[in-house]
């Protein structure tokens, strides 16, 4: 599973001290988001209702989150 949300990132890496990061940098926009996604309970992405989630960044105080493995819908970070 880890695997997989990297490879959903825009940027990822391994720290020098063993910890996985990962970036992604364009996040929806927070006004076009339903209060569901805002408040964590849908997908950020695709507006599922979410099972298992993914922490995907932080937006305008929102912390979003998006489907996990993978959500079904492309991530917007990548068009």
């Amino acid at each position: 599973m880890l695997y997989l949300t990297l490879g959903d990132s825009d940027h990822c890496g391994i720290h020098p001290d063993g910890y996985a990061w990962a970036e992604i940098v364009d996040l929806p926009d927070p006004a076009r988001l339903t209060a569901d996604q805002r408040a964590g309970y849908a997908c950020a992405l695709c507006g599922f209702a979410l099972y298992a989630s993914r922490f995907v960044g932080t937006v305008g105080g929102h912390q979003l989150y998006a489907c996990s493995p993978l959500c079904p819908t492309v991530p917007l970070a990548r068009g």
